[in-house]
């Protein structure tokens, strides 16, 4: 929104501490009822063995929740694409990928999906192979991939081959990809033209309730799951029983204001303390992109050493960062921005990910 549009506000006196002329609640098109219609014991052997050994299955156990568009869209508004993090009133915070695997218990460790695709897969080349692997006739087919860009629910027959073969599906780091697509949603959401995102919604919500449980304390549409057990992902710790159709524009007023004024203390840096899903993996110390097949995000532990365990500080001034922004090459308006770096960014910065890491020998802890 720009000057002239606060000067036309100042001229008609709606200027209130209530914010009700800029505010917006980001629509989702949840595929929560969807999901709950999938049972996978009603599936064949080979189709159980195959997406519970896909590293997948677990994604879609855990992220089977209402969508919360107030808590959502508040965090959204804190999202700053430029450094790819959340700023709030005591620093910086991020979704890291051990957020990714405690809450939706995807692994974090593996190939990257941003993988240059080997060629772009013809429609005969879909066709062909859907229909080998699973005997599904030609409407099937032609109902789940769209032979050009996407369109509606349909899914790009490009990505296809991240599931060829299917057998090799777990070697990929699905815990970072969904990181990046979920940042390049929340990036997109900055902008004034975006009224929906889109993408793994759960994480996000399940990471504010985990972090932020000072922000749903006295909220009645957020509940403890019972049927949630201690050990497993949190992905489906809380039931969120709040309506989808209202606006709630007070609501997210108000979750604006007590974020203007949350403190470090009502933050919980490390909620998994007590109910952990395996161990804290090296690459929470990675500096560089995570990959997603149609974007990246840039993750820099550095901004967010208080959320990792330690006193947040500024580098030594003689400290060179691996990441600079381009800004010659960055763009933005009101329908998109992009943010580029130097050096430029390639898939092969994962790939050496374990050489990448930050020296934390200086990190003294919280």
């Amino acid at each position: 929104m720009g000057a002239k549009f606060y000067l036309d506000i100042l001229d008609r006196g709606l200027i209130a501490l209530d914010h009700k002329y800029a505010t917006r609640l980001f629509r989702h098109q949840s595929s929560f009822k969807k999901m709950e219609l999938w049972p996978l014991e009603g599936e064949c052997a080979r189709v159980i063995d195959l997406v519970e050994n896909s590293g997948l299955y677990n994604a879609v156990l855990n992220s089977v929740i209402a969508y919360d568009k107030v808590a959502v869209s508040s965090f959204c508004e804190r999202y700053h694409a430029e450094v790819d993090t959340f700023q709030l009133p005591f620093g910086e915070m991020a979704i890291t990928a051990d957020d990714a695997e405690q809450i939706l218990g995807l692994q974090v460790e593996g190939k990257s999906t941003g993988e240059k695709f080997k060629r772009r897969p013809s429609w005969e080349d879909i066709y062909t192979w859907t229909k080998n692997l699973f005997g599904w006739d030609s409407v099937k087919i032609n109902g789940l991939f769209e032979k050009g860009p996407n369109k509606g629910n349909r899914v790009s027959a490009n990505l296809i081959q991240l599931l060829d073969p299917l057998e090799d599906v777990s070697k990929h780091s699905w815990g970072t990809a969904i990181i990046a697509h979920l940042n390049g949603q929340l990036s997109q959401g900055s902008r004034k033209l975006t009224s929906q995102i889109n993408g793994n919604l759960a994480l996000i919500q399940v990471w504010i309730y985990d972090h932020f449980p000072s922000l749903i304390k006295d909220n009645e549409d957020v509940e403890l799951n019972p049927q949630w057990s201690k050990g497993s992902p949190t992905g489906t710790k809380y039931l969120f029983t709040g309506s989808q159709d209202r606006e709630q524009t007070d609501a997210l007023i108000q979750m604006r204001q007590k974020l203007d004024n949350i403190t470090a203390k009502e933050a919980v840096f490390n909620p998994y303390k007590n109910n952990r899903v395996g161990a804290m993996e090296d690459v929470m110390y990675y500096h560089g992109p995570l990959f997603h097949p149609n974007c990246f995000s840039m993750y820099n532990p550095i901004r967010i050493m208080h959320q990792l365990g330690f006193i947040q500080d500024s580098p030594d001034e003689d400290y060179i960062p691996p990441f600079k922004h381009a800004l010659e090459k960055c763009e933005a308006d009101e329908a998109g921005i992009k943010v580029d770096y130097e050096p430029k960014v390639d898939v092969k910065h994962w790939n050496d990910k374990h050489s990448r890491l930050v020296d934390i020998s200086w990190w003294v802890h919280g």
